[in-house]
């Protein structure tokens, strides 16, 4: 066998992960069944979801994490529409706080719901100098929230002028393109500013606002143990799959030549 052909062997590499593996109805009911482990619901029809109200099928799927494709960890669902299009579900969500290890996932949702619960204090910081880029954020900001040109500017130089979250500097997300720039982030629901944060970690804070606000601590709950959950349940290559593809594409090889 080649070190190619050796390599997919073995559980845990992505070749080993496309050989079609799948879990069982007996493995699926190892997690409690189809039940998302992170909003605790069903398989079910619902409805008046955004936008205008749309109506899509909640189903529940295994989950697997990028540290070992081989392994489902969980039971995560997604809602598709009539056309069989995800566009909303816990699964939309959970990719933005998904990292390449267990530990570094853990660390993301922690670093996220610390910088949520610790809002920055702008008193020391109000007689900032305010420039024309203050100006223009708190302009183009005004529709979402109320925040003054002297508030954008204390709220920078509050934040070290660098995301809160990963500490990314302020140049080096401010290039020419300005849609790369930092991003003053702000409750939705109640139209206030939380903190300043570079585009990606703007964008993870979606799996902390959504769902109804009561249940929102419940699903990061839910999602730590998802994510510590490191066992999983691993199921065996499909090698019937395997052999199927080898022969086509052994076929197609012998036409072409």
């Amino acid at each position: 066998m080649s070190s190619r052909g050796a390599e997919g062997c073995y559980p845990g590499t992505k070749s080993h992960a496309k050989r079609g593996n799948s879990l069982s109805e007996a493995q699926i009911e190892q997690f409690g069944g189809r039940v998302c482990h992170i909003c605790e619901n069903g398989e079910m029809l619902v409805s008046g979801l955004a936008p205008a109200d749309q109506q899509g099928w909640r189903g529940v799927q295994p989950y697997r994490h990028l540290w070992d494709p081989s392994t489902w960890v969980g039971m995560i669902c997604s809602i598709t529409n009539a056309r069989g299009r995800a566009f909303d579900g816990c699964s939309r969500y959970l990719g933005y706080v998904t990292r390449g290890t267990p530990n570094g996932s853990v660390r993301r949702l922690r670093a996220l719901a610390h910088y949520r619960d610790n809002r920055l204090d702008l008193m020391p910081y109000l007689d900032t100098p305010v420039t024309q880029y203050d100006r223009d954020e708190a302009k183009r900001r005004r529709k979402d929230f109320d925040i003054s040109p002297a508030e954008v500017a204390a709220l920078r130089a509050a934040a070290g002028h660098k995301c809160q979250i990963c500490n990314r500097p302020e140049a080096e997300s401010v290039p020419a393109d300005r849609r790369h720039r930092m991003v003053i982030d702000h409750d939705h629901e109640a139209h206030l500013w939380r903190g300043l944060l570079c585009p990606e970690c703007n964008s993870s804070m979606k799996f902390l606002d959504f769902g109804p606000r009561e249940d929102r601590e419940r699903y990061y709950s839910n999602a730590l143990q998802l994510f510590s959950r490191v066992d999983g349940v691993r199921v065996e290559p499909n090698y019937n799959k395997l052999r199927a593809g080898n022969k086509a594409r052994a076929e197609a090889r012998r036409l072409a030549s």
